[in-house]
């Protein structure tokens, strides 16, 4: 590829459930979704400043805007980046993860993006995060968004 990341394979490595294979898999997810909000807050604070300025010119009209910025960062960001040939955010390469299907055979598209970004707003924000505790006791390090939209993280 030509941003100096290697190709990714779709499926597990055969070692994928060896536990060292799974060492350190919930702290990089963890620092992968820290960077990633850090870089949400950039972008949200961006398209704030520009819709202000956008508003100022146009006697209001773009502040109408405002209320939907937040959410539409919020989906976008992460549904845009899953479904690149990457298959990670930002943070995910930069802690050298990345999502795929459950069973292996395709990589995630725009539609299973989309799910499972809804599903982990809908999850861990109706249980205050505590949702997350799961990834502790399942085999795969999997959170329920990545169960009920079968997909899995793995390193790279």
């Amino acid at each position: 590829m030509s941003d100096g990341f290697p190709e990714l394979r779709l499926s597990p490595s055969p070692s994928f459930g060896d536990p060292k294979a799974l060492h350190g898999l919930i702290t990089k997810r963890v620092l992968a979704f820290v960077l990633d909000v850090l870089l949400m807050g950039l972008v949200l604070g961006i398209v704030y400043f520009v819709l202000i300025i956008a508003g100022l010119m146009s006697l209001g009209l773009f502040w109408l805007f405002i209320p939907l910025a937040s959410p539409a960062v919020l989906i976008a960001y992460p549904t845009l980046y899953l479904c690149r040939p990457a298959y990670a955010t930002p943070g995910m390469r930069v802690m050298g993860i990345a999502l795929i299907r459950q069973n292996g055979a395709q990589p995630p598209d725009l539609t299973v993006a989309l799910v499972r970004t809804i599903l982990f707003g809908v999850i861990t924000g109706g249980t205050f995060g505590l949702a997350l505790i799961y990834a502790l006791f399942d085999p795969y390090r999997r959170c329920l968004h990545d169960v009920f939209s079968q997909t899995l993280v793995v390193k790279r």
